[in-house]
Parts: structure tokens; C-alpha cells; sequence
């Protein structure tokens, strides 16, 4: 028979996934509502915030504010489209003994509920030497709207637990990430005089060949936690009114992994580097999330290393991108935690599922990493942290920096369109 605990932690995410919080639009103000309630019908207090009309945070603190660290534990209400693929409705959760199934169970509604369950318990309590706050924020699938939108506001912890699928791993780093667009124009006009033209999807394969040189230079200098940055061609399109038409313009898409110590200015003075003297060719980067990295020797890394058992002693890095860039900038420490796994249990794919037992003990390890690190436990006590500059890496570790690939220019990128999403 189930406990008590264990069936409020499944009733809650069964009332997530149900509230389908999809991104886009985001809608995460259903959900919200629904965490909300649950933690009110618990004794707790918790605040809806809506960022733009219909997309909210909820805040939700519990503790001794103004004595001791504040801890924030902090997932996301949005989730992916369900896609087709699923043996039943992606929106209503399924169970079939230890395994539930449903949009949003493991990336990352799972990890909220967990969250949410350990602030409860937490809150029964006498004292907790300092301030615990859950932090659901929506927009984290699309540009991390949500947590951008609670920094802007104001918010602020001295440090930050990111519930995403890390198989209970305690993850420090995760790259960034840049799109850029790569348009090649020529002259186009009826197939039948293309010697005549300068058709600009001849010129292609010089183009994907000098990405190519980029790319293997970057994977020759990897990142000691995150592994090296990586160019990819995500899409190729040149179209013209119909087939006998040469087209005028071809365009390239490119995600670009930023690793920790790079910057999206450089990759877009990189890319133009690479493709120099090619007549007819613009760059425009648009950049997305940024690389973050935590010294893990911060007490917040031991903490929860004490709380899950781990023996770590380096970084390890998150396969994805985060909230956790944004929190780091404020001068957070920040680690990224959760049940599950982004590839195994299938996340932003037909079939996404987690174990409600993996789920039960994230709870119980967040419990007790709020716990430690309040208290100090574990060895943790001694001097304040090192203060932490915005982009993350504390001021008493030395940040890692990528060797730059030969030529490449300052991070200085002019044209560069900062759209930060």
C-alpha cells in the first residue's frame, strides 16, 4: 500500500500533467493555479505572477527570512507539444505500476512536484535556519521567459536548485546555445540559362565545407565538464515559384553549442571568420541561452552531493540548456537535479515517462540538500561562499577559457542580433 506521501506526490502531478501548460503559447497560468492550490490546501502560502497574459510563476517561501542562505528550488510549468505517437491522451497520466506516463512527468513537472512535496515537509518544521522558496516558472522551453521575468522583478537566493532529469546526478555546468542564419544570395532566373546565372546554391558546398573546418576545430578544444562546443546545420531551404526556376537566395540554420567561457559574440565573429571572401554571404546570429558553471567545491555542489550519496569530487555537466544561466548571472549558486533522464524516460518525445519511486526520492533528496545546506551539516560550515560575478563562475576559481580558433576576432561581434531567448 502506497504512503500517504507518495499518493500526495501522484495526485499533484496527475493535476499538472492535466493542465497541459503547452510551449507555445506557454499557458502556464492552469497550472500554476493547480500548484497553487496544492500548496495552499497544505497550510502554505504561494504566489501567482503573471509575467505576460495567461503565462505566470509562482513563488511560495517558507523559513526565517532575513536569517541564514535562502534556497530556491525551482522547476518549470511549461512543456513541449505532445506530438503524435501516444498509446493514450499525453494530458490525462497513466500508471502502469511503478511507471507514469504523460507529457511533462519528467521534463519537468515530475521534478516540480517532487519540489513541491519537500517544501511541505520542510514546512512542518520548528526551524530551518534560513529561507527555503519553490520557484515554477513557465517559458523555460522557449528562451526562459519566466525566470527572466522573476530576476527583472527582483528576485534574488543565495542559491538555486534547478529540477531538470539529471538521473539524480548533481549537475554544475550546461552549454549555451546560438542560432545563426547564413544567407547566400546570387542571381536567379530560368534554368535553362543557368550558365548565365550565379546560382547561389552552387556555392553551397564551399560554404558547408568552411563550417565543417570551424567545426572540427571546436571539437579539438573540449570543455573539461561539458565536453567541447559543437556547429551544426539543422536546416538547408532555397526555393524559388516553381522547379524550373533557379533560386536568387539558399539559407543555412546552425545551432551553435556554446561551452562555459565563451560568449555569443564570439561565435558570430567566429562563423564570419570562417566564411571571409565569399561573395554574397550575411551572418546573423541570434543568440540563446548562455553557458553557466559552478565551482563545485561550493557548498551548495556539497550539499547536494551529501544529500544524494554522490563521491563526485569534479563538475559534471547537464546535457541540455536551462534556468540555470539566468539564476547564475544574479551571482546564485546554482547546481541542476532531478529524477530521470532526458534520452531513457524519453523527455520532448511520444511516450515520455518517469518512476514515481525516482520521483519519490528526489523529493527526499531535496528535502535533505535544503536541510544541509541551511544548517551547514556535513562540513559545510566555515567562511561565506565566494562571491559569484554575473555569468556564474566564482571569484575564487580560476574559469575555464576556450582556446580561440586561429584568426578569430575579439568578442566584439557589431551586427550581432541579441535576442535574448
Amino acid at each position: 500500500m502506497e504512503t500517504r506521501e507518495r499518493a500526495e506526490l501522484l495526485k499533484l502531478l496527475t493535476e499538472l500533467v492535466a493542465s497541459p501548460s503547452v510551449n507555445p503559447p506557454g499557458d502556464e497560468l492552469g497550472a500554476a493555479r493547480v500548484l497553487q492550490a496544492h500548496l495552499r490546501s497544505a497550510g502554505l502560502a504561494a504566489e501567482v505572477r503573471e509575467f505576460e497574459p495567461g503565462r505566470a510563476n509562482l513563488v511560495a517561501r517558507i523559513g526565517e527570512p532575513g536569517r541564514g542562505r535562502r534556497l530556491a528550488l525551482c522547476s518549470h510549468l511549461d512543456v513541449v507539444p505532445a506530438g503524435d505517437g501516444w498509446g493514450g491522451d499525453p494530458f490525462r497520466l497513466s500508471r502502469a505500476g511503478d511507471r507514469l506516463e504523460g507529457r511533462g512527468v519528467c521534463d519537468a513537472k515530475g521534478q516540480l512536484a517532487a519540489m513541491a512535496r519537500a517544501l511541505v515537509r520542510l514546512a512542518a518544521r520548528p526551524r530551518l535556519g534560513g529561507e527555503v522558496v519553490l520557484v515554477a516558472v513557465g517559458g523555460e522551453e522557449a528562451g526562459a521567459t519566466g525566470a527572466k521575468a522573476l530576476v527583472e522583478e527582483g528576485f534574488t537566493a543565495d542559491a538555486v536548485v534547478v529540477g531538470e532529469p539529471t538521473g539524480m546526478r548533481v549537475c554544475t555546468a550546461h552549454k549555451g546555445r546560438a542560432e545563426v542564419t547564413v544567407r547566400v544570395t546570387g542571381t536567379g532566373g530560368h534554368a535553362a540559362a543557368v550558365r548565365d546565372l550565379d546560382p547561389p546554391v552552387a556555392r553551397l558546398p564551399e560554404v558547408l565545407l568552411r563550417l565543417e573546418r570551424l567545426a572540427a576545430e571546436l571539437a579539438a578544444a573540449p570543455h573539461p565538464v561539458v565536453g567541447p562546443p559543437t556547429l551544426a546545420v539543422t536546416r538547408v531551404s532555397a526555393r524559388a515559384a516553381n522547379t524550373a526556376t533557379v533560386p536568387q537566395e539558399a539559407t543555412l540554420v546552425l545551432d551553435r553549442r556554446l561551452v562555459p567561457g565563451e560568449t555569443h559574440e564570439r561565435v558570430d565573429a567566429e562563423i564570419r571568420r570562417a566564411l571571409d571572401g565569399l561573395a554574397g554571404v550575411e551572418v546573423r546570429t541570434r543568440a540563446g541561452a548562455h553557458p553557466a558553471e559552478q565551482d563545485p567545491g561550493h557548498p551548495l555542489v556539497r550539499a547536494a552531493r551529501a544529500a544524494t550519496g554522490s563521491d563526485a569530487s569534479g563538475g559534471i555537466g547537464f546535457p541540455a540548456t536551462c534556468d540555470q544561466y539566468v539564476f547564475a548571472r544574479t551571482g546564485a549558486a546554482c547546481v541542476v537535479l532531478g529524477a530521470g533522464d532526458l534520452r531513457e524516460n524519453r523527455a520532448h518525445a511520444a511516450g515520455e515517462h518517469v518512476s514515481l519511486e525516482a520521483l519519490a526520492e528526489a523529493s527526499a533528496a531535496y528535502e535533505r540538500l535544503a536541510l544541509t545546506y541551511l544548517a551547514g551539516l556535513a562540513g559545510l560550515a566555515g567562511p561565506p561562499p565566494a562571491e559569484t560575478p554575473r555569468g556564474g563562475t566564482p571569484s575564487s576559481a580560476t574559469p575555464w577559457t576556450a582556446p580561440a580558433p586561429a584568426g578569430t576576432a575579439p568578442d566584439t561581434a557589431q551586427e550581432t542580433q541579441r535576442t535574448w531567448t
